[in-house]
C-alpha cells in the first residue's frame, strides 16, 4: 500500500531492536503497547500509525487505521465524512437498528481486559465499583459482563450485581435499558443495536453518541447518521490497504 503511493524507503524493525530514528517520517505499529516508540514519537512530533481490530462488522476481516492514538484518541482523517454515506451504505447499513425503549431499570456493565492499553490511565476495577454503586443508588439492577478474553475473574461480594450468562452480547443488550462501558467496543455494538449507552472515556469509539455522567438525563438516543458515516472511514479491508486507498485517506501520499 505504501509503495502504491510512491513510498519505497520502508524498514521493518522487530520490537526488541527498536531505537528511535529522527529521520523516520512515519512509524507504523499494531496495537498501542509500544510505549517507548509512542512516547518518543510524541516528544518529537513524529506521526505514527496504529493498526488494530475494527469496530463494525467482522472485526477479524476489517482493520482500523488511525494516526497518533488508539481508537477515539486517533485521527482517522474522517472529520469531513459526516455527510458522506457512500461507504456506510455500501458495507454496513444493515448493522444499524432503530433505538429501543426498554424501561426495566436494568443496566449492563461491560468489562474490559485487565492491562489493556485502552484504559491504562485508570484502575478499571475501581471504575467497576464506582459505576455499580452509582447505578444501585439510582435504583438499577446490574448485570456485569466480563470481557470474553479476561483471565482475571474480577468480583466484589460487597456490591449488588449478577453476572451475565448470555453467550452473545446482543442477547444481553436486548434485555436491558442501558449499557455502560468505560471505552470498550461494546459501546459501538450497543449503539448500533439501538440500546442507549454510557461511555466514560474519549477513547470510546461511541463517545459521540453516548452520555458520559449521571447528571440530568443519561439515557440518550441521538441521531447516529453522521457518526455512522464517519465510522465507516475508520476501518478498511486488507485489499484497500494494499491498494493504497486506505493510506491515501490518511493523507500519507
Amino acid at each position: 500500500g505504501l509503495m502504491k503511493l510512491g513510498i519505497s524507503d520502508i524498514s521493518f524493525i522487530p520490537p526488541e531492536d527498536f531505537v528511535y530514528d529522527p529521520d523516520v517520517d512515519l512509524y507504523i505499529t499494531w496495537g498501542h503497547k509500544r510505549t517507548s516508540m509512542i512516547n518518543q514519537c510524541k516528544q518529537n512530533n513524529t506521526p505514527y500509525l496504529v493498526m488494530e481490530r475494527a469496530y463494525v462488522g467482522d472485526r477479524f476481516a476489517w482493520l482500523s487505521l488511525g494516526l497518533n492514538g488508539l481508537n477515539g484518541r486517533a485521527d482517522f482523517k474522517n472529520q469531513d465524512k459526516g455527510n458522506d454515506s457512500s461507504r456506510w451504505d455500501k458495507y454496513f447499513k444493515d448493522e444499524l437498528k432503530p433505538w429501543k425503549t426498554i424501561n426495566n431499570k436494568t443496566a449492563l456493565i461491560t468489562g474490559q481486559v485487565t492491562g489493556d492499553a485502552a484504559h491504562s490511565h485508570i484502575n478499571i476495577q475501581d471504575w467497576y465499583k464506582f459505576v455499580i454503586r452509582k447505578l444501585n443508588e439510582l435504583g438499577y439492577s446490574i448485570i456485569f459482563r466480563p470481557h470474553p478474553l479476561e483471565k482475571y475473574n474480577w468480583s466484589d461480594t460487597s456490591l449488588k450485581y449478577t453476572l451475565d450468562k448470555n453467550e452473545n452480547l446482543e442477547d444481553s443488550l436486548n434485555q436491558v435499558e442501558l449499557c455502560v462501558t468505560f471505552s470498550s467496543n461494546s459501546g459501538v455494538i450497543s449503539v448500533l443495536n439501538g440500546t442507549p449507552c454510557m461511555s466514560f472515556d474519549i477513547g470510546s469509539m461511541a463517545y459521540e453518541v453516548t452520555s458520559h455522567n449521571f447528571e440530568n438525563n443519561f439515557i440518550i438516543r441521538p441521531d447516529r447518521t453522521e457518526w455512522c458515516n464517519k465510522l465507516a472511514f475508520t476501518q478498511w479491508l486488507p485489499e484497500e490497504i494494499e491498494s493504497g486507498e486506505a493510506l491515501k485517506q490518511l493523507c500519507l501520499n
